[in-house]
């Protein structure tokens, strides 16, 4: 080490108002400084403590935020980016929650194409949705954690989004499964009015019941509807066959779903489910 130092004045600018120096001096400042203790000492004194913390501060910001998700940059597109990493916070739209419903529809639609009857996966593809719309209405288990519970927005607007992202996914999923059925025709769709009919109708049940009972009593009502149809259906028929997936069926379910829609509507601002009942 020679016994130049930096002058004064300068070493003073750098530490102050460093983009007032020319690139070169600048560069030779910065060069000599690194090996320097006496000029690193001496930028130390004179350098403005405030503003290196809050440098510091917006360093440490960008590399300890979380990366955004498929989800949440999908979400992001559609929503104000803080309510897209609340509704992407969801364990319904996790990449496991994601990956376990897309495995169990991949077994349904290898029996149906092993059995050339899609019952199964008409008895269970309602039922996704509204296990993730369970999902959404679980604060124990929402990674949001007390973010979910401090936003500046009604607790049902949140749940509501949540749930609404949530549909919209397995939607996705299902009808990706549709596709799949043996003999693709308009009876591959017919889970869509159920699904839409259970999840509606247990947000809307929850303002009254809660959250789990109501999720619980949905898909209680769904398969001893099954059973029921199957039971006192005089020509025995398969499942897939039955009422619930004719056209009447599907005519009831659209108005019961339009029904549901409408409480949903008059009854959201009970929607208070961060606590569930």
């Amino acid at each position: 080490m020679t016994g130049w130092h930096v002058p004064g004045d300068v070493l003073t600018v750098f530490a102050t108002d460093p983009v007032a120096l020319d690139h070169v001096t600048a560069a030779s400042v910065e060069s000599h400084v690194i090996g320097c203790g006496m000029c690193r000492a001496a930028i130390a004194a004179e350098a403005d403590t405030a503003v290196l913390e809050r440098s510091w501060q917006a360093v440490a910001d960008v590399v300890d935020r979380p990366r955004r998700g498929v989800v949440e940059r999908v979400l992001g597109r559609l929503m104000p980016a803080e309510t897209a990493r609340l509704v992407a916070a969801t364990p319904a739209l996790q990449a496991v929650w994601l990956g376990a419903v897309a495995a169990m529809i991949a077994g349904a639609v290898a029996v149906s194409r092993t059995t050339g009857s899609p019952a199964l996966f008409l008895v269970l593809a309602p039922l996704v949705p509204l296990a993730g719309v369970a999902a959404a209405f679980r604060p124990e288990t929402d990674p949001g954690g007390e973010a979910g519970a401090a936003a500046p927005m009604a607790a049902g607007g949140l749940l509501l989004r949540r749930a609404e992202a949530v549909v919209i996914m397995s939607v996705i999923v299902l009808g990706t499964g549709s596709a799949a059925l043996p003999g693709v025709e308009a009876r591959a769709a017919a889970w869509l009015l159920p699904a839409l009919f259970l999840t509606i109708g247990s947000m809307a049940a929850s303002t009254w019941v809660g959250p789990r009972r109501a999720v619980a009593a949905a898909a209680t009502l769904w398969l001893s509807a099954l059973a029921a149809v199957s039971i006192l259906d005089r020509t025995p028929r398969p499942v897939a066959d039955s009422a619930v997936f004719a056209a009447s069926g599907q005519l009831a379910l659209a108005a019961l779903t339009a029904a549901a829609a409408v409480a949903l509507v008059a009854r959201r601002q009970h929607i208070t489910c961060l606590e569930v009942r």
